[in-house]
């Protein structure tokens, strides 16, 4: 079918439980888009494809297999079907439509702070890898922008990281006005627009935060090893360079070096036992000021250990910052913080049901190092983003029964306590078990320790979809996939043989402001 291109958008009727089909946009007889969805003439949800790239042209559009389809255009997205929005999580990030996965590119930048992501924009499965793109002002309020990253001729858009180019040694930018880079995994042979060719690394650039081009001379990094991918660059003081992570195979990750951000050599390489892909490393104070290095895999791994530019040698062993049956993954920090702290956010991987948008991202944490038991750990604390909102406080004293009414939606629980039993709390309908001489808590088929010493400290953000715990100061972290009970708007304590309650605190969180 012959298409001219004069509207935004072009509107795709998709059922989630059709066959796939494979839709390809060409102009001028060249493949420009190859789309991997499940469209039906009369689908549930009308997904809208960004087709900026083509206005004003003639396109060649077909579906193979072939099925009846009327290809629509609009100068606006499709509007939601109704209903779709009641599960949507009231305190994370979740994209406007389709597919998310990992966080890409996160970056503070002329003001804002940036926010990437794998985002497949016609389906609300994995596939047709774009980076989808929104900015805050405080990491919890997002603005929607146009896709980023669309697939070419290289390779799908597989995840990476941004970097500020300050001092524009790549020379694409300025000092006065620098450049943002975009690093990111071209993924060769994933698609008929890219067969036979290989897994590479990519940069695109900006001025304005908004509009990217890739770099004509692309990949800055050819393939190394099997499905390299997900670069992490950060600035690097021991060289007076950049150093890129690199997922490489196995558990093994590389560690190049530039002084461009245009050419990069391997510097050593690194294994994480228990993890693979989207490396993140970056320097990280210890409790003592001194200087520190971070490596950390997608499952949550991570290691602490001393880097010179030239080679990393441990200072801590492999450990796990997340609980079992954790649904949280791919952790990333952003670059180019202007207080210096290490701001994280992760994918959490719970199900949105009976919806045209999938999965969402965490609730931003700032990291630090500190000591548990003579030895260095790695703390994720949530961020103050709810300052100002409602807040319940108990008094202190001891407890054994309490109810907490909460609103619809999300509620942030801060909990400190002493006491050696076993308690319970609910959320939602969520019951969550502390026991105190195990040192564990558990709920929702995960288990996270509580890395308790004179007291117990939980933090919790409960949403619609997910609950995020924090225990023993961020020591311990977990994502609990959870759909939360409407009729189940409380938190309930119960705690038979008495607990002493330090300090609790209940935020309730209404719904965050709606994107345009």
């Amino acid at each position: 079918m012959r298409l001219r291109i004069d509207k935004r958008y072009l509107l795709l009727p998709v059922s989630p439980t059709a066959a796939d089909k494979r839709l390809r946009i060409s102009v001028g007889g060249e493949l420009r888009r190859d789309l991997s969805l499940r469209i039906l003439a009369d689908g549930e949800y009308t997904y809208s494809y960004d087709m900026r790239d083509f206005l004003g042209c003639e396109a060649e559009l077909s579906l193979a297999p072939e099925v009846a389809c009327e290809f629509r255009l609009s100068d606006h997205p499709a509007p939601l079907p109704p209903g779709a929005e009641r599960y949507r999580p009231a305190a994370h990030f979740t994209a406007p439509s389709g597919w998310i996965n990992d966080p890409n590119g996160l970056v503070y930048y002329k003001g804002l702070y940036h926010l990437f992501y794998q985002h497949n924009p016609v389906g609300n499965g994995w596939g047709n890898m774009h980076w989808g793109h929104a900015v805050s002002e405080d990491l919890f309020t997002w603005r929607d922008l146009p896709e980023a990253l669309f697939p070419d001729a290289m390779g799908t858009m597989f995840s990476g990281s941004a970097f500020v180019d300050f001092e524009n040694v790549s020379g694409l930018g300025s000092r006065e006005d620098p450049a943002l880079l975009l690093f990111y995994t071209a993924a060769g042979g994933t698609s008929e627009l890219s067969a036979g060719k290989r897994y590479t690394q990519c940069l695109a650039w900006s001025r304005d935060g908004l509009h990217f081009t890739k770099y004509e001379k692309n990949p800055v990094l050819p393939h190394i090893a099997g499905e390299n991918r997900d670069p992490k660059v950060c600035a690097c003081a021991e060289t007076g360079g950049y150093v890129m992570a690199l997922y490489l195979e196995g558990c093994t990750y590389g560690i190049y070096g530039s002084e461009n951000l245009l050419s990069w050599q391997e510097i050593c390489r690194i294994d994480l036992p228990g993890d693979s892909e989207c490396p993140d490393f970056h320097p990280i104070a210890a409790p003592d000021g001194s200087r520190l290095w971070l490596l950390s895999g997608a499952a949550g791994k991570y290691i602490l250990g001393r880097f010179d530019g030239k080679c990393f040698v441990p200072q801590s062993p492999v450990r796990s910052h997340v609980g079992e049956g954790n649904c949280s993954y791919a952790a990333q920090t952003f670059s180019a913080v202007p207080d210096g702290r290490i701001l994280r956010l992760a994918w959490d991987r719970a199900k949105i049901p009976n919806s045209p948008f999938q999965s969402a991202m965490t609730a931003p944490v700032e990291l630090s190092v500190a000591e548990y038991g003579g030895e260095l750990w790695l703390a994720a604390k949530p961020i103050a983003v709810y300052d100002g909102r409602p807040v319940t406080e108990l008094p202190a004293g001891e407890m054994r029964q309490a109810e907490i009414e909460l609103p619809a939606g999300a509620a942030s629980i801060s909990l400190r306590a002493r006491g050696e039993e076993t308690f319970e709390l609910r959320l939602f309908g969520l019951r969550l078990r502390v026991d105190a001489k195990a040192g564990e808590l558990s709920g929702g088929g995960c288990r996270l320790p509580l890395f308790a010493e004179e007291e117990i400290s939980i933090r919790i953000l409960c949403d619609r979809t997910s609950t995020e715990v924090w225990t023993g100061d961020g020591k311990g972290t977990l994502c609990i996939p959870h759909v939360a009970d409407p009729g189940l708007c409380r938190l309930e304590i119960s705690a038979p043989a008495g607990l002493y309650i330090e300090k609790l605190t209940a935020a309730t969180l209404s719904d965050r402001e709606v994107r345009a």
